[in-house]
């Protein structure tokens, strides 16, 4: 079995278009880590107006006193606060963005915002509940009831944490790329076989070719974690190099989810996220292996594993499928969105792993098609 890998792995090595496809994920991972970087922007203050690029990341690192707990004490002076600087510069509710972006108000951005939708504002009417809610206020109890969560904790870890915002941000970006670059790799995993007359031959072995196709399929889920960690590992050396790695003891309520019910920090949804692209990556390869078995084209298979990548979010987007929805698992392109890693469970992990088996099953077993 270890020869047959082997020479499976060996026979997608050699393809030229399949060593290209590579230097090209490489160099679509380094690229896109830089435009990242020099996309990025930030409001300084409201009179100074917008930067971009390193002076953007720079300027968020210096307002950041590292990563600190912030309680219903701390909470209730940020409202004060915010309340008597709106009053001071006679913004209106309309324009209290004016007090948010003031040099006093600035540092505590991620913890207004949690705050406001807590309370129950919208993008609508942004700091408008802040502005009419009277301290003291138990902040911490409130924003439980609302979520429904059941940590004991009275506090949230407050701090910079913009390298993992990006990284969970742009993930789904990443993920596309890879796909498109596994989908020219494999796509002539079966249908080789047909091109080059293996047919006739696999047919009269022993077991009638199965070791054959297990060899096909454990090397195929080799390649997508390789291109997975070939995309992933030059993107996330740039992100957090230059953003650092800082805050992956934050919670995630300060930035990315504020009503997020689990106390998640950003380092246990970074690894979480890691895990579920692994996972996705081969999911991802089972189906551009089924579409290769199933059609006995490459390129019909190539054709078919791009659509699979932009269909879902059409789909999703059409549909208001919500971000808990299982339906979202069907999918690897889906599977990797922040919102469908913050709501992994293993509900949803024994379902992606069912669909696991059952292309595993289909590519390994039913010959029907492939020997003829």
């Amino acid at each position: 079995m270890t020869r047959l890998i082997k020479n499976e792995l060996n026979r997608i090595y050699t393809c030229k278009i399949n060593r290209i496809s590579v230097l090209l994920l490489i160099m679509i991972s380094v690229i896109y880590g830089f435009l990242t970087v020099f996309q990025d922007q930030t409001i300084t203050y409201y009179e100074q107006g917008i930067i971009y690029g390193l002076d953007a990341i720079t300027f968020e690192k210096n307002l950041s006193h590292g990563t600190v707990e912030i309680n219903d004490d701390e909470i209730n002076k940020i409202i004060d606060k915010f309340q008597k600087q709106t009053n001071n510069i006679n913004s209106t509710d309309g324009e209290a963005f004016k007090t948010m972006y003031s040099k006093e108000m600035r540092p505590y951005e991620e913890v207004i915002s949690l705050i406001d939708f807590t309370l129950g504002g919208t993008y609508m009417d942004q700091y408008k509940k802040i502005l009419e809610v009277k301290t003291p206020i138990n902040f911490v109890e409130l924003w439980k009831d609302k979520t429904n969560c059941t940590a004991k904790t009275q506090s949230f870890k407050f701090g910079y944490s913009k390298g993992y915002q990006r990284f969970l941000k742009k993930n789904m970006d990443l993920f596309l790329f890879m796909s498109i670059m596994l989908a020219i790799c494999l796509s002539k995993m079966f249908s080789q076989d047909k091109e080059e007359r293996m047919n006739e031959i696999i047919s009269t072995t022993k077991n009638r070719g199965t070791n054959h196709f297990v060899a096909k399929v454990i090397a195929g889920i080799i390649i997508s974690s390789f291109y997975y960690l070939l995309a992933l590992i030059p993107f996330s050396i740039i992100i957090f190099s230059i953003y650092g790695l800082a805050g992956w003891d934050v919670n995630v309520q300060l930035g990315i989810a504020p009503l997020f019910p689990n106390l998640l920090t950003y380092g246990q949804l970074l690894s979480r996220a890691i895990l579920i692209g692994l996972l996705a990556s081969v999911l991802m390869g089972l189906l551009i292996m089924f579409f290769s078995k199933v059609f006995l084209s490459s390129s019909v298979s190539v054709i078919c594993s791009i659509i699979l990548c932009f269909i879902p979010n059409i789909m999703i987007s059409l549909l208001n499928i919500s971000s808990s929805s299982i339906l979202r698992y069907c999918f690897p392109i889906t599977m990797v969105d922040v919102s469908s890693v913050l709501n992994f469970d293993m509900t949803k992990l024994l379902f992606t792993l069912l669909l696991f088996f059952f292309l595993t099953f289909i590519l390994i077993y039913d010959k029907k098609r492939l020997i003829q």
